[in-house]
């Protein structure tokens, strides 16, 4: 079967695009750590077809090539569809556009219940543990469990999630590092009418600029229920909890629980900076719950700085032992949202969001932190801090 695979991509990487055609994985593959060649080269030589793994898993994938972009068991994905399929011991290094499952994913494509366990690095921009970028497509019900690294543009699902595509329903667990900006748990960079919801990361996040323990940068975009209890890390500016930076966008009905820190400024629990380049952005019952934000310049329980106008801040709640920068807060400004002790998280009503009644997607059980219905792998024991 492994041998038909390798077809499919000599196929694939020849001109036959697979348009309207469907494959199905039948069986289980070992990929034996041999050097793989990605099915799909670039927009010329795409994948166009669908994909069904099946529920069945593809082993051992082993990919070595630092100095081309579009790596992955799938290289290029034109308007395709890859579902129910898993690959456990990646090991994928590629340069722009890496990720596990593709490379990148184009023109109105999808990636639906699947997941990558091991590693994927990338040398350059756009690297994620599911996919390094996605435009215009959509990623639902999926996973990644291992470490991710990049330079810019990383992030433990997607790299780039850009021009109205969508994530949605799906969780990363590794940590997520770039030498350079814009990272993300979840994904780097999320602009241009895209989305990310239901979604979680709880590995530690780390990069310059633009780091996020959801998403980076959200730029005309949102983020909508959803969640972070790694820390998140910076060696510069625009760090947050959950998005580094936003600009008209708009974050509501989520939280994080670790700590966040920059060595330069704006660093905040939820945001790390709130802009108007592009529009004013909203940031609506939210909730920062972590033990300690810093930084050397901005910071806030919430938001560490705001710059323009137009902006909507509403709801938003902080634990009130929260140290910034050494210090806690007594206000209750927008930066720093309404204080709340640790008790008030022991219950529903501490969190600013609603639980528990349809049409939330969240679930909660007092005592606990609110998780998100229908997708595996959550931790719900409150930290320690907030016992």
């Amino acid at each position: 079967m492994s041998t038909q695979l390798a077809y499919l991509a000599r196929q694939v990487n020849a001109g036959n695009d697979y348009a309207g055609k469907h494959v199905t994985l039948t069986r289980n593959l070992n990929l034996d750590n041999r050097e793989w060649t990605a099915i799909g080269t670039d927009h010329t030589y795409p994948f166009k077809g669908v994909f069904d793994g099946n529920n069945h898993v593809i082993y051992n994938l082993t990919i070595n090539k630092p100095g081309n972009p579009y790596q992955g068991l799938f290289g290029y994905l034109d308007g395709a569809v890859i579902q129910k399929l898993g690959l456990e011991n990646v090991n994928v290094r590629g340069q722009s556009n890496t990720g596990g499952v593709a490379g990148r994913l184009d023109g109105g494509g999808s990636i639906e219940n699947c997941y990558s366990t091991g590693t994927v690095s990338g040398t350059f921009f756009c690297t994620g543990g599911v996919v390094g970028s996605v435009d215009g497509g959509s990623i639902a019900d999926s996973y990644s469990t291992g470490n991710v690294s990049g330079v810019s543009i990383v992030g433990g699902i997607a790299g780039e999630v850009d021009d109205n595509s969508s994530v949605s329903g799906s969780y990363s667990t590794g940590n997520v590092s770039g030498t350079s900006n814009v990272v993300g748990g979840v994904a780097g960079h999320v602009s241009n009418t895209s989305s990310i919801e239901n979604c979680y990361s709880t590995g530690n996040v780390s990069g310059t600029d633009g780091v996020g323990g959801v998403a980076g940068w959200v730029y005309s975009s949102s983020i909508a229920d959803s969640y972070s209890t790694g820390n998140v890390s910076g060696t510069s500016y625009s760090v947050g909890g959950v998005v580094g930076s936003v600009d008209g966008g708009s974050i509501a009905d989520s939280y994080s629980t670790g700590n966040v820190s920059g060595t330069g400024s704006d660093v905040g629990g939820v945001a790390g900076q709130v802009s108007d380049y592009l529009g004013g952005s909203s940031i609506e019952y939210c909730a920062a719950l972590n033990p300690s934000v810093s930084a050397a310049g901005n910071a806030g329980r919430v938001v560490g700085s705001i710059t323009g106008t137009g902006h909507i801040f509403t709801g938003n709640v902080a634990w009130d032992d929260m140290t910034v920068t050494g210090s806690t807060v007594t206000d209750n400004s927008q930066k720093d949202g309404a204080g709340r002790a640790n008790t008030a998280f022991h219950s529903a009503a501490g969190f600013p969001f609603t639980v528990n009644a349809a049409p939330s997607p969240w679930v909660y059980t007092p005592g606990t932190l609110p998780i998100l219905i229908g997708i595996a792998g959550q931790n719900s024991a409150l930290p320690a801090h907030l016992q």
